[in-house]
C-alpha cells in the first residue's frame, strides 16, 4: 500500500495493491469475497463510511454528503467535505487520482482511463471543486496512482502517456506544478498491482482519501 504524499494528520489517502485484495465491488454483487475484502479494507483503514462509483470512463462527478455509504451510479468522480466519509476509486490500469484541498478541506477522487483523459475529467473534478466549495486550485494537492505507463499502453499503435496528460491538464486547470505527485508505477508490468491489459479476468485495486 502506497501513501499520498498529503497531510496524513489530517487525511487518509492511500492506493491499495494486491495485499488489500479484489476491491472491484461495482463489477459484482457484495457477497463472498468481495463482501470480505469491503470489510477488511474498511477494518485495514479505519473506516466508518464508504462510499464507490458504478464508473462508466466518463466524466460525471458528483457531490458527496450525508450518510452516504455504497455505491454512485455511472460516475467516474467524487468530491467531498465530509468529515469522516471515505471515497473510493478501484482500477486495473487506469489511472486513480486523489485530489485534496487542506485550506477548504475538501476531497476528491477520479478514476481517469484513456477515455476519461480524453474527456478531461480532472478538469471537471476541479471545476466542481470550485463552483461548490469555493476552492483555489494553487491549494489543491493531487496524488496520481499506480496505472498503466507509457511502457505499455499502445493504442492504435501511439504509446499513451497518461500520466503526463493528465499533469499537464491539472496546471491547465491551475493546480501547481509542485503539488502533483505522480507514482511511476506501471500496473501492467508490476505484478503486486491487478492489470486489465496482462489479464483480461483480474480485479481491482483502489485509491481512497478520507478526511480525518
Amino acid at each position: 500500500m502506497k501513501r499520498a504524499n498529503f497531510d496524513n494528520d489530517n487525511v487518509l489517502a492511500v492506493f491499495t495493491d494486491k495485499g488489500l485484495g479484489n476491491l472491484g465491488f461495482h463489477l459484482g454483487s457484495l457477497k463472498g469475497e468481495l463482501l470480505k475484502n469491503k470489510e477488511f479494507l474498511m477494518k485495514e483503514l479505519g473506516l466508518r463510511e464508504l462510499v464507490w462509483m458504478n464508473q462508466v470512463h466518463g466524466n460525471k462527478v458528483e457531490i458527496v454528503s450525508g450518510s452516504k455509504r455504497g455505491l454512485k451510479n455511472e460516475r467516474d468522480g467524487m468530491i467531498t467535505a465530509e468529515k469522516g466519509l471515505a471515497l473510493m476509486v478501484a482500477v486495473a490500469d487506469c489511472l486513480p487520482i486523489l485530489f485534496y484541498d487542506p485550506n477548504k478541506r475538501v476531497i476528491g477522487v477520479a478514476h481517469a482511463g484513456r477515455e476519461g483523459v480524453f474527456k478531461n475529467i480532472v478538469a471537471e473534478l476541479i471545476s466542481k471543486m470550485i463552483a461548490n466549495f469555493g476552492v483555489n486550485p494553487k491549494n489543491i494537492l493531487v496524488s496520481v496512482g499506480p496505472g498503466i505507463q507509457a511502457c505499455c499502453y499502445d493504442f492504435k499503435g501511439v504509446f499513451l502517456d497518461l500520466p503526463k496528460m493528465v499533469r499537464e491538464q491539472l496546471i491547465e486547470a491551475g493546480v501547481l506544478g509542485k503539488n502533483i505527485e505522480i507514482f511511476p508505477i506501471c500496473t501492467k508490468c508490476d505484478a503486486n498491482y491487478f492489470s486489465y491489459r496482462r489479464n483480461k479476468k483480474t480485479g481491482r485495486f483502489a485509491g481512497v482519501i478520507m478526511l480525518k
